[in-house]
């Protein structure tokens, strides 16, 4: 693929990724964009690791980009069992997963993202050459967004990366209101054990 292109983009409303490992992708952007359609989900899937929740590739190389849900809004990624959660780890070239208003087209609201892993292996301890290259996770657009929820299957693992766990930054005109970050776990996993290598 080019530096610049997508390896999905999904643009319907109503779809599902489920038990894709997106890896090794030689793309400067997102390997994955859902943009414009309502609806959709994403679960047990690996952006930036095989299924074996390994990335092959030197740093650097793998240039993977992670997920980003850009104008689309009532996305669900993850959920509250481990056949439903996601892993984003390894991501050079962008943030683990985005949720953004790139053209300024439409407010991505209304999203839940609960029970991933970010810059873990799969087991979610281990963090040692897994951090993604920028934040694991950005907020730059979007309002009533969902981070985490009150049980302990409903938090995230936000487990190292280069910047920060979550960056919340208002880089466009789309207003971000009322969003919720609510019982994550930073640099622990889900026991509240340290993460091996995180930070």
């Amino acid at each position: 693929t080019s530096d610049n292109t997508e390896i999905m983009t999904i643009t319907a409303d109503d779809s599902s990724i489920r038990g894709i490992a997106f890896y090794g992708y030689a793309t400067l952007t997102d390997t994955v964009r859902i943009t414009d359609g309502q609806g959709s989900s994403v679960t047990c899937s690996n952006f930036g690791v095989n299924a074996l929740g390994v990335n092959p590739y030197p740093s650097g190389d793998a240039r993977s980009g992670g997920l980003a849900i850009v104008s689309s809004s009532n996305n669900v990624i993850g959920g509250n069992t481990l056949a439903e959660r996601n892993v984003f780890s390894r991501n050079d070239s962008r943030s683990g997963l985005r949720i953004a208003d790139d053209d300024e087209i439409a407010s991505p609201d209304n999203n839940t993202i609960i029970g991933n892993y970010f810059g873990t292996d799969l087991s979610g301890n281990v963090a040692t050459n897994m951090a993604n290259g920028f934040s694991d996770m950005s907020l730059t657009a979007g309002s009533n967004n969902i981070i985490g929820g009150l049980s302990l299957a409903e938090g995230n693992v936000f487990a190292t990366a280069s910047a920060a766990g979550i960056t919340i930054s208002n880089s466009t005109s789309t207003p971000i209101n009322d969003n919720q970050i609510i019982g994550n776990y930073f640099g622990v996993n889900k026991t509240l054990d340290v993460i091996t290598g995180g930070g």
